[in-house]
Parts: C-alpha cells; structure tokens; sequence
C-alpha cells in the first residue's frame, strides 16, 4: 500500500485548466516509474476527458534509453486517445537522448 502511495506521488497529473493536464517530473525515470507515468497519463485522460498534455522534464537530468523510450511510447498512446502531448523543460542532454 505504502510503495503504492509513494509510485502514485512520485508521477503526480494535475489538471490546470478543463481539458488542460501537467505532468511534472522529477528525478531519475526506471521502468516501475516510466510505466507508472504511462498508467497516470492515459487513466487521468480518460478520467477527465482531457486533449493536452504537458509533460515537464525540467526536473529530470538524464534520460537513459530505456526511459527516452518509455516517454515516446507514452506520447503515441496519449495521441491514441486523442490528445495532444507537449514536452517542456529539456535540457540538452534529455533532448539529445529524445
């Protein structure tokens, strides 16, 4: 229950505006958080019937391959349910391993 808690934390989306959803992130991305990240994107969109997404990288140093790949794989799914993804806050290094 408690790690549960914790995963549910640690990929927070708020909703900003009606149809409007942030994602900020924070810290290193593994693959428990990349798929925590993914579950909390598509069942808040769902949930709020949202059609953008803002995913905030501005927090995440690094981005390794398999969590650059985890993040794509998310944008195409929020795309699949038809809403628009926007990425902010890059730096240098996680737009190079984008």
């Amino acid at each position: 229950e408690q790690q549960k808690a914790l995963l549910e934390l640690s990929t927070p989306v708020i909703q900003v505006w009606e149809g409007v959803l942030v994602l900020p992130l924070i810290g290193e991305i593994d693959d428990s958080r990349a798929a925590q990240v993914t579950s909390s994107v598509l069942a808040s969109i769902a949930r709020t019937s949202s059609r953008h997404v803002i995913i905030d990288l501005t927090g995440v140093p690094t981005l390794g391959e398999v969590a650059s790949s985890a993040l794509l794989r998310t944008i195409k799914a929020v795309q699949l349910l038809g809403a628009g993804c926007s990425l902010t806050g890059l730096s240098p290094l996680v737009a190079r391993a984008l």
